[in-house]
């Protein structure tokens, strides 16, 4: 997987950003606060490489210090939980992503072929929107040459197998049912 991200990669990882409306805990590439993602570094995201775009860092601390989240590059996905420890998974190794959303947080399995990491997700608005977009801006990673909406429009649907989305019944991309 490369490193390097097109202008249209970027754009449309802001689109699926912006699309689910996720709020201000959710920063994106050059918007990351280098304090914030110096913190991550340092907490949790330490094994990340110098060929590594950071993508996204989501801050899940009551005071904002970015210690406790995640971090998703072009190359991985790290988390932290309160008082819990590291861990991190390469993206292409994501096979599927699971959500379930409890009383005070929601949690988010990420399987891989290596195993499954559980994500917690504490401290948002809107957990659900956090974990659709995540899972949309994995899937475009994983398959860069799959075609994506770049606008809200409510008649697209979702493949499972490339993440593209679309207005058809049958992917045209991938010919994986839509849903």
């Amino acid at each position: 997987m490369s490193a390097i991200l097109s202008d249209k990669m970027i754009k449309s990882i802001v689109v699926i950003f912006a699309k689910y409306e996720v709020e201000d805990r959710l920063f994106l590439f050059d918007k990351i606060p280098p304090t914030k993602l110096k913190n991550a570094r340092i907490s949790f995201a330490s094994n990340m490489g110098s060929d590594e775009k950071v993508i996204a860092l989501h801050d899940d601390t009551v005071m904002g210090s970015a210690k406790n989240g995640f971090v998703l590059t072009t190359k991985r996905l790290y988390h932290k939980e309160s008082f819990g420890r590291v861990a991190f998974v390469e993206i292409d190794r994501i096979v599927d992503l699971k959500f379930r959303l409890g009383k005070n947080a929601s949690e988010v399995d990420v399987v891989a072929t290596s195993g499954i990491i559980k994500v917690k997700i504490l401290l948002s608005k809107n957990h659900e929107a956090i974990f659709n977009a995540l899972r949309e801006a994995i899937l475009l990673l994983q398959n860069p040459n799959a075609p994506t909406q770049t606008s809200n429009s409510t008649d697209s649907t979702h493949c499972n197998g490339c993440g593209a989305v679309g207005p058809w019944a049958v992917c045209e991309y991938c010919g994986s049912p839509m849903q």
